[in-house]
């Protein structure tokens, strides 16, 4: 009978192989579950979007499935950000709709984090929401922009949250398009604010100055300007030929009103 001896070092040198292919199998699953989660949120993305862009009033039904895809994501993925930003955008949405009862939230997470006395639960979700994105990413200007954007709509205002956000949103991310998008309306609207403090001031110039060099900006810039009737305080900066006439268009537009 023959046999076969298995030296010590034959079967030391199997360890690192072993090892090698556990680390590799864990690192394949949670890619696998990583991507599954990223997945997951890619319909509620199209859909949040769409309902902004076209200002359309949501669907509470689609909402709160949406929704229900995006808190599975979280549950696999609880630090990304823009899960939590999704959600929060959500709730903003549904918040138009004035439901003031939970009931429809109850198998929501987080719902029951949320006093039943609250005048308006998805607003309270929505806040709670924003800021779960900006504590998983503090240095991401849209979620400041979004969060600023958020705390504009309410009533009564408080300022003290307007101005923190925005000046957040326009120190992280002054020249991102996608941020200028959200900011430069809120910079008009909330001008008199900005005015008052001179570093909020130079900055909020430089970001309308940068947006007038590219042409869906600029127009984003004057409209907003003439909406929150601050187009004498525009004025100064308009360089270009065609902004100025655009300008004195509004201006006319506004003195016949």
């Amino acid at each position: 009978m023959a046999y076969t001896i298995t030296s010590p070092q034959f079967k030391h040198s199997k360890v690192p192989a072993i090892t090698a292919a556990i680390i590799c199998i864990i690192f394949a699953l949670w890619s696998a579950t990583w991507f599954w989660a990223s997945v997951l949120t890619v319909r509620p993305e199209a859909v949040i979007t769409q309902w902004e862009q076209n200002k359309e009033k949501p669907n509470q039904e689609l909402a709160l499935s949406m929704i229900s895809r995006l808190n599975t994501s979280i549950d696999i993925n609880p630090l990304d950000a823009n899960t939590h930003l999704l959600l929060a955008r959500f709730y903003e949405k549904l918040a138009d709709l004035d439901f003031a009862d939970l009931a429809d939230l109850a198998d929501i997470e987080n719902a029951a984090n949320v006093e039943s006395n609250s005048p308006n639960q998805y607003n309270k979700l929505a806040e709670l929401e924003y800021k779960n994105a900006i504590k998983n990413q503090p240095s991401w200007d849209y979620a400041w922009g979004k969060l600023a954007n958020f705390y504009s709509n309410q009533q009564p205002l408080n300022n003290a949250n307007i101005m923190n956000a925005l000046s957040k949103a326009m120190l992280l991310g002054p020249y991102e398009r996608k941020n200028q998008k959200v900011i430069i309306p809120l910079i008009f609207k909330h001008w008199p604010l900005i005015a008052s403090n001179k570093e909020e001031l130079i900055q909020a110039t430089k970001i309308i100055k940068h947006a007038l060099k590219y042409h869906t900006h600029a127009l984003l810039t004057l409209n907003s300007a003439k909406k929150h009737q601050q187009l004498n305080t525009l004025a100064p900066m308009l360089t270009k030929k065609w902004h100025k006439n655009r300008l004195n268009k509004y201006l006319r537009e506004t003195k016949n009103d």
